[in-house]
């Protein structure tokens, strides 16, 4: 729909292939405006470093003309290895949630760091980009080695609505960059389901 294409790409920049570099760069600094931003918006410090967009292992970006659109990236973790749990990425995280994660499940997904470009929010292509993103970011779990997924949500921005619609459930709650968030667990067995999500993707891209 509107052409929009769905690009996956590695977190590290020097694992990009070529011909994607400048699509990496570009959604890189979506991320960046973004999230400073939305920093600002909630009167939090609005010092973003590219490092943390760097260490996921995968970023989703929605692409229009060659224009990055959208971005959503995601971690994975085996939560069993205890140097796992002392990592700042799990550390986001109240410790109750994450030993709770821990005492049912192995490898899950962190998911974060989901933006839509201002000029496609609010559905003003025709469709809801962050939308699209949580069911790719859904598809990506029930497809891989990971049994749940891990999220901060942006309450003010009425991500953890999103959340829900898409099947998520609340275990906390958290301020992240200024701004109350829930924490929130995909369960990959519990989610709705595969064609579901993949249908969604298929309407909008």
């Amino acid at each position: 729909m509107g052409g929009l294409a769905l690009v996956m790409l590695p977190g590290r920049p020097e694992y990009v292939a070529p011909e994607r570099s400048g699509l990496w760069s570009d959604a890189h600094d979506l991320w960046l405006v973004t999230r400073v931003q939305a920093m600002r918006e909630q009167g939090a410090s609005a010092t973003v470093r590219s490092d943390e967009l760097i260490e996921q292992d995968e970023i989703a970006v929605l692409e229009r003309a060659g224009a990055p659109v959208g971005v959503y990236a995601w971690r994975s973790f085996d939560v069993t290895i205890a140097a796992n749990r002392n990592h700042r990425g799990l550390a986001d995280f109240p410790a109750r949630v994450v030993d709770q994660v821990a005492a049912e499940h192995r490898r899950i997904l962190i998911a974060g760091h989901l933006c839509v470009a201002p000029s496609e929010r609010g559905g003003k292509s025709g469709v809801a980009l962050a939308d699209v993103l949580v069911s790719v970011s859904i598809l990506r779990l029930r497809r891989g080695p990971e049994s749940a997924a891990l999220v901060r949500t942006r309450n003010s921005r009425h991500v953890h609505a999103l959340a829900y619609r898409h099947g998520g459930r609340k275990l906390g709650e958290v301020q992240a960059y200024g701004d109350a968030s829930d924490v929130v667990i995909f369960d990959a067995t519990a989610t709705l389901s595969t064609d579901a999500h993949a249908a969604a993707i298929a309407e909008a891209l």
